[in-house]
């Protein structure tokens, strides 16, 4: 009489805490023809081909909350039940549970979960960063504004007072070729006194211009500081955006991996109880 032997799986992965991270061991190295293989996350992979290999034999392990706890390596492995004559009469209760994929979506979850928060934490403190950058960007534009307005100010006070003299050297030397003698040395002196007023008028402006270039020089060379960091900011920012795009087209697509590995355990269940059912109906038949 030929019959099935149910066979009870050990578990052959389990799931660790470290901090944030789970950390999911290597899955059974067996080498089936039509095994599922796709290149991919390297965590994901080895669970999928286990799953696969389940699949393959119509048993799905018992995988519990205590076979996922961290300390889950220590127990154990649960015994494979004997293929003899004698164990095709017994067979596991239909209602034990074979549900390992939802615990084992519910952690995954969790990890892309944990990984989107970090990134969304990171994109705000970059957010922030930019912020502050550009309030720095814009006190240095409004300072570098004050300082050629104040450089443009001196300049036309300059301008004027050069005005002013040039214009009372000049009314002094039509004074000077009418006036004779003491009057002709005394205009003299008070024009030596206006040129020299003068070129101390040109050295102080000169002086002032001098100094206001070099402020503003100083402050467009930590404009420029500013303006790199900034770009180096949203850089970071875009790559960091491009990172969550990733990681949420990766959870999309391990949702519809998962959707499928739950159908197809679905039909290998209810091929079970039909086949369970059948041999039942031998078994009572003998």
């Amino acid at each position: 009489m030929t019959g099935l032997s149910y066979q009870q799986s050990p578990a052959s992965f389990d799931a660790k805490d470290v901090g944030n991270t789970l950390i999911y061991p290597r899955a059974s190295k067996r080498s089936r023809p039509g095994s599922y293989h796709q290149k991919g996350n390297t965590e994901v992979d080895p669970l999928i081909r286990e799953l696969e290999e389940l699949l393959k034999e119509s048993n799905v392990p018992n995988l519990t909350k205590k076979s996922l706890a961290p300390n889950a390596h220590d127990q154990p492995a649960v015994p494979r039940r004997p293929t003899t004559p004698s164990a095709n009469l017994s067979h596991p209760p239909l209602s034990e549970p074979h549900q390992p994929t939802a615990l084992i979506s519910a952690r995954l979850l969790f990890l892309l979960k944990a990984h989107l928060k970090t990134l969304t934490h990171a994109t705000k403190s970059q957010a922030s960063q930019i912020k502050s950058l550009e309030s720095a960007l814009r006190a240095s534009q409004s300072r570098e504004n004050a300082l050629q307005t104040s450089l443009e100010s001196c300049q036309l006070d300059s301008a004027k007072s050069i005005a002013n003299l040039q214009n009372q050297i000049r009314n002094l030397n039509r004074q000077l070729v009418s006036v004779k003698g003491q009057a002709a040395k005394e205009l003299r002196a008070k024009c030596r006194a206006l040129e020299l007023d003068l070129f101390r008028e040109r050295a102080g402006r000169t002086k002032v211009a001098v100094e206001l270039d070099t402020v503003v020089e100083k402050e467009r060379k930590e404009r420029q500081q500013l303006v790199l960091l900034l770009v180096n900011q949203l850089e970071k920012m875009s790559k960091i955006q491009h990172k969550q795009e990733f990681k949420e087209a990766e959870n999309e697509q391990l949702g519809f991996l998962y959707k499928h590995a739950n159908e197809r355990i679905c039909q290998t269940q209810q091929h079970l109880q039909q086949l369970t059912l059948t041999l039942r109906q031998s078994l009572t038949g003998q």
